[in-house]
């Protein structure tokens, strides 16, 4: 007993199956109806009440209708009263001949109807064809050898205006017919998409009986749970920058879809961030062991990729009032309820449902990377100060109401650092210069070649006011005794090294005033071997 129900799970079944329960007097059929679901990453755990009027002595609940895909060690039966005792329970398939629901078998006799149009015109071309054929060979001539004879002049005339008419005849019905088929077609296609979305490739569902006993009649709640697959949600944002407040919003929507097999109708939708089908335990850690072969020969690794900035893609998603989804966190996972009661079809389709919406103050600042793009772009920071983590998701990016493409975050942690690309600034011009370069061979003992990067950036704001500024570049590292990086001494020295962990990567920060040009010197000098040859090349395998 739990909480006053006679309880049943699978775990238990095989223990209950050689408790003698005795003969059973009837089936009394639960109509049940699904009440409550819980979204998983992957999967979805379904939980179905109902009532069982149950006469005196022993009787079977039968529950019908329960899905194909159903977990059966997942299952979980109760009867919430105290006076009825559980015997045991059975999960067993049932095997439909017909097809799983109406809708199914509404579309199938649709696609036959349109089967047996399509053959009837079909036939209707084929005759239109022969008679276009048989009209053709009495209007030409008779060949050589033939015994037809030629008609006179008044049979020819007469002749000639009949195949005539009936040729036109003929091909009118030809056209009309195809242009019949190709609508057909497209029925057909149409409604073989429809069913597709049904997912009702199934035959079968499954059944559940259990045997109880009470001493008295008495109609008793009961209750099943199980998981299912095919069902999944995935969040949806969308990140609003308003630069005259400098606020940011990042409304929260989650894309719910199921191929169940059954739809989820009128029930309450939880969402959780809870990932039951990921490992439970702590990974096991074997034991190593260190042997001595013959060195390899050496490879220099690649230095540390540029940053890229991937090409946006436009969206017509419009801005959604938010009102939001009851939260319930815990320091391990949080769930989000969606607020009323919803409907999700089994057809596959997203439902996207509001789950919050949060404000941010940001800071506003362009960054340049003018090896990669002669352009400044617009970011907005901020700290995340929201008690619970956000997960990664894609996110539509809007700038003061106008959309500026999409990206992908990384999971939003409490107190962590936040930062948002919104695209193009287009009030900052960005060049590049380049200074005279010494490349060559020097010295006399032990020569050397030698290459010179001798660039300047140069920054130009036609903001109204003054806006932060950080221009991201990269010196080679050197993965061989043999070379040589030296940074100039005319260079001007970057405010961070090694930025974001990347080893050669540097960023200069300054603060661009309306209209006065900034510069910053990226000068370094690569010494080699005069007998080696050098190769540059990211982790990406990019030069």
């Amino acid at each position: 007993m739990e909480h006053g129900k006679a309880l049943v799970t699978m775990a238990t079944m095989a223990a209950l199956a050689f408790t003698g329960a005795p003969a059973v007097a009837g089936d009394v059929e639960a109509a049940t109806k699904l009440s409550r679901v819980t979204v998983y990453s992957e999967g979805a755990a379904l939980v179905r009440r109902g009532q069982a009027a149950l006469p005196a002595g022993t009787s079977e609940i039968v529950i019908r209708g329960l899905p194909e895909e159903i977990e059966p060690a997942t299952l979980r039966f109760s009867v919430g009263a105290q006076a009825v005792r559980l015997a045991g329970v059975e999960l067993s398939q049932v095997v439909q001949k017909d097809y799983v629901d109406d809708r199914e078998r509404d579309l199938r006799r649709r696609l036959d109807a349109l089967a047996d149009r399509r053959r009837a015109v079909t036939d209707d071309v084929a005759t239109a064809e022969t008679q276009l054929r048989v009209l053709e060979s009495l209007a030409s001539p008779p060949a050589a050898g033939s015994s037809r004879a030629l008609p006179d002049g008044a049979t020819l005339t007469a002749l000639v205006s009949s195949v005539g008419a009936g040729a036109t005849a003929a091909r009118t019905k030809i056209r009309d017919a195809n242009l019949k088929l190709r609508d057909l077609d497209a029925e057909k296609t149409a409604l073989e998409k429809e069913l597709a979305k049904i997912k009702a490739g199934r035959k079968s569902s499954h059944e559940l009986r259990a045997t109880v006993e009470t001493d008295t009649p008495i109609t008793a709640p009961v209750q099943v749970e199980y998981v299912v697959d095919d069902a999944a949600w995935r969040w949806l944002y969308e990140a609003r920058l308003d630069t005259r407040t400098r606020k940011m919003s990042l409304v929260r929507q989650a894309a719910v879809t199921q191929s169940t097999g059954e739809d989820w109708g009128n029930v309450e939708l939880t969402l959780t961030t809870a990932r039951p089908s990921e490992s439970t335990g702590t990974p096991d850690v074997q034991s190593m062991y260190a042997t001595l072969r013959d060195p390899m020969p050496k490879v220099m690794a690649a230095p540390a990729p540029m940053m890229r900035r991937g090409a946006v893609a436009e969206s017509s998603l419009d801005q959604i009032v938010v009102t939001g989804a009851r939260r319930t966190a815990t320091e391990y996972a949080v769930e989000y309820t969606v607020p009323g009661r919803v409907t999700v079809a089994a057809d596959g389709e997203p439902r996207i449902y509001p789950v919050a919406s949060d404000e941010f103050d940001v800071e506003l600042l362009a960054r340049a990377v003018p090896a990669q793009e002669r352009a400044a772009f617009l970011e907005a920071r901020f700290t995340f100060t929201q008690d619970v983590p956000f997960d990664a998701a894609d996110v539509q990016l809007y700038r003061d109401g106008a959309m500026v493409g999409k990206a992908s975050t990384p999971a939003f942690q409490p107190g962590a650092p936040v930062r948002l690309g919104f695209g193009l600034d287009e009030r900052i011009r960005v060049e590049v210069l380049r200074d005279r370069e010494a490349s060559g061979q020097r010295g006399v003992i032990g020569r050397k070649n030698v290459e010179q990067r001798r660039e300047r950036f140069q920054v130009t704001s036609f903001h109204p006011t003054a806006i932060p500024l950080e221009i991201v570049d990269r010196w080679p590292i050197a993965r061989n005794f043999d070379i040589d990086v030296k940074v100039d001494r005319e260079a001007t020295p970057p405010t961070e090294r090694d930025l974001d962990g990347r080893a050669g990567v540097v960023a200069w920060r300054l603060q661009l005033e309306p209209r006065k040009p900034a510069t910053v010197k990226h000068y370094y000098t690569v010494e080699y071997p005069r007998d080696r040859e050098i190769e540059y090349a990211s982790e990406s395998g990019e030069d």
